[in-house]
């Protein structure tokens, strides 16, 4: 375990040398803060609420969905680098479990992208845009136990991505589709709330809508301590079922290598 805390050190340690990533990063974050804002107070024009959502409720949503979204991201090219250039082999035959190692990286990213993008934004958002507070001390918690579950939904759906690069030289196609419905589908674009009601009746059945809008919902107190347990168990089940569908995918796959090696 000592090994995977260096790792996550290391890779935190290497995001901090790129200085100008960092400050165009944070940058980026608040440049679409602002232009949204501008975009969603136009909309509202002087209307107090919209199907019962106020503005203050939108812009709240918007800024922590955005800053959750940058502050905890997932290489989907994590195993396809290591294949197209070769150094998979050379992983597997190290004593440290490759996947561990991925996931150590990750988070050693993440660490340092909530220090350098997800705090000062909401910091900033708080002076200039005056978001809501959270509902409560306790569901403030729950929220942000409910964001390490959608992110592990988000590494593990980036993982299965990434695991296709043993059948498929590029990979960069679903990238992009996955992308699109997580922006789409998770309420980062657009709040669930102003959603068709088929398309959110559809979202249901899928892991996008407890990725980024549930902890949103938890934070406003639309869902409290005595209703979020449904929300953590379809969390937890999406966990599972997509752990085991990555790895079902990664074992094919390094047989697959294998049998194209020899």
């Amino acid at each position: 375990m000592r090994a995977y805390i260096e790792i996550m050190k290391k890779s935190f340690s290497n995001n901090m040398a790129f200085r100008a990533d960092f400050f165009l990063g944070l940058l980026n974050t608040m440049i679409l803060i602002f232009v949204n804002v501008a975009i969603w107070k136009a909309l509202y024009s002087s209307n107090t609420e919209v199907k019962g959502i106020s503005f203050q409720m939108v812009v709240t949503s918007f800024v922590i969905g955005l800053s959750i979204s940058n502050g905890l991201a997932v290489n989907d090219f994590m195993v396809a680098s290591r294949v197209n250039s070769g150094n998979i082999a050379m992983n597997l035959l190290k004593p440290l479990d490759i996947n561990m190692t991925m996931m150590a990286e990750t988070i050693g990213n993440n660490l340092f992208r909530l220090l350098a993008r997800f705090i000062p934004s909401l910091l900033v958002s708080l002076i200039f845009f005056r978001i809501m507070p959270p509902a409560s001390v306790v569901n403030l918690v729950l929220m942000m136990i409910s964001v390490v579950f959608g992110f592990l939904i988000l590494y593990y759906i980036g993982y299965i991505i990434s695991v296709m690069s043993f059948w498929f030289v590029n990979i960069w196609s679903f990238s992009t589709i996955k992308n699109v419905f997580v922006g789409v589908l998770s309420g980062t674009m657009l709040p669930l709330w102003f959603m068709p009601a088929w398309v959110t009746t559809m979202i249901k059945y899928t892991p996008f809508d407890v990725i980024y809008f549930a902890p949103i919902k938890i934070y406003l107190g639309q869902i409290n301590a005595d209703t979020v347990l449904p929300i953590f168990l379809k969390q937890c089940a999406w966990i599972l079922l997509l752990f085991a569908v990555g790895q079902f995918l990664w074992f094919r796959g390094i047989k697959k290598l294998v049998v194209v090696g020899g």
